[in-house]
């Protein structure tokens, strides 16, 4: 029987808790994310513009912040960082609790979401010094494993916990659960800097920031990479909001819509596993490709289905929905690992900071366009216009991919502390140095 590589780095401790601490966090997001939806909808009945806002909340310092952030995070050791971020934000959820009203409840959104901007960088250059080279691949893959799994589970605990005990409780959840996982944190050890790593430059904030930028500008791999990942997520977010409305033009009940989107859930896991397990062998490159033509194909027939007004059985529709979810995972797949091994680790807060803006942007712009081409081409076509757009972009740059894997780049863009330390296992706590909440999506 072949050994589950993608879950050996679990075996490592330092990695265990970076793993850990990432899981129940990113659960309480989602306790947290069911929990202000219904306060703000229900409780409140603050309406369509109050939603927006909370949207704005969660997106803005991801693009306001989040460039900027990586400076600090590159200065400082990640595990403070992660810890510090943790903390905070429990200290914001619990505010949530003394909100009198919306703009003091966005306010504290925004604050949680700012340190959010400096957690997920952090945990990148975690993962990075807990993890050997070769063992890379399968800790990205965990880690995105996480993402999607609490994606699966957190909205049903959620909605049991405000069903049961309102959205109050469920913030008091993901409050405990940030404070968890830093305690959980508390205990990693993580190398230092090789000496033969300058430390940054402090006191030269901006030529530090323009480092990164520079560096996101110049190397090939990850600048089309980054443009491959904000032309998905722009086509995607064009029809994500329109999920309800896709399952009425497709002539099928509105409960169908909880199986579609959990049949979307379970493909992503079964994809990150699948890839994370025997996907080493494919280039980043040529996975984006491959997932992105087999996510746009299927979309696109789905639209015209709804366009022609055919009959989809539900059945057939939750088939479709579970092998986009692996189509799904190939693309957040191929960027993560993209991100890992095409930056050095001294830069990798600065760069994850300076990725994360356009992505984001795509995620408030796309959603009105979906709908004003709605307006005129109804659900079905603006399904098949943006599932064919994005089998296209797959299908246009899958050779390109082929011909970049003829000249492969090393692992790292420069030599890495990875590298210099020994990773043994006599002693778990012990490493010789001799080495996410913006606005939900369906889809991603």
């Amino acid at each position: 029987m072949a050994s589950l590589r993608m879950f050996e780095p679990l075996r490592r401790t330092q990695y265990r808790r970076i793993f850990a601490g990432q899981l129940v966090s990113g659960l309480g997001d989602w306790l947290d994310t069911i929990a202000l939806l219904t306060l703000v909808a229900y409780i409140w009945e603050s309406g369509a513009f109050a939603l927006a806002g909370l949207t704005m909340a969660q997106a803005v310092p991801w693009i306001a912040v989040a460039p900027f952030v990586g400076v600090w995070v590159d200065r400082l050791p990640p595990r403070s960082v992660m810890i510090t971020a943790n903390l905070v934000r429990a200290v914001f959820v619990l505010g949530y609790l003394l909100a009198p009203n919306l703009p003091v409840l966005l306010l504290l959104v925004m604050g949680k979401s700012v340190l959010g901007t400096f957690f997920e960088p952090a945990e990148r250059k975690a993962i990075r010094l807990s993890s050997p080279p070769d063992e890379l691949h399968a800790a990205t893959s965990l880690t995105t494993l996480s993402g999607q799994a609490t994606k699966v589970a957190g909205p049903a605990i959620g909605g049991l916990l405000v069903a049961a005990a309102g959205p109050y409780w469920a913030f008091v959840a993901n409050a405990a659960s940030f404070v968890i996982s830093a305690v959980v944190l508390a205990g990693l050890r993580l190398p230092q800097r090789a000496a033969a790593h300058p430390a940054p430059v402090r006191g030269r904030f901006w030529s530090e920031f323009n480092e990164g930028l520079g560096f996101v500008v110049r190397n090939p791999r990850l600048r089309v990479a980054l443009l491959g990942m904000t032309a998905t997520i722009f086509l995607v977010f064009t029809f994500d909001t329109l999920s309800p409305l896709t399952v009425t033009a497709l002539g099928l009940d509105s409960s169908v819509l909880g199986f579609a989107i959990a049949g979307i859930g379970a493909g992503a896991v079964f994809g990150t596993i699948l890839i994370g397990q025997w996907g080493e062998r494919i280039s980043a490159p040529v996975l984006m490709s491959v997932s992105q033509a087999a996510a746009g194909g299927l979309i696109a027939v789905i639209g015209l289905v709804a366009w022609t007004e055919t009959a989809l059985p539900g059945s057939a529709l939750l088939a479709m929905m579970i092998v986009t979810g692996v189509a799904a995972a190939g693309i957040l797949m191929s960027f993560a690992l993209t991100l890992q091994t095409s930056t050095p680790e001294v830069l990798l807060g600065r760069v994850s900071g300076t990725a994360d803006v356009l992505p984001t942007v795509m995620m408030l712009v796309a959603p009105p366009i979906g709908a004003a081409l709605a307006a005129g081409l109804g659900v079905g076509g603006v399904l098949a216009l943006a599932g064919a757009a994005l089998a296209l972009l797959g299908v246009a740059t899958f050779l390109p991919a082929r011909r970049a894997v003829a000249r492969p780049a090393p692992l790292f863009a420069e030599p890495d502390l990875v590298a210099h330390a020994t990773f043994a296992a006599p002693d778990p706590l012990q490493v010789n140095i001799s080495h996410h909440g913006r606005a939900p999506s369906v889809l991603f």
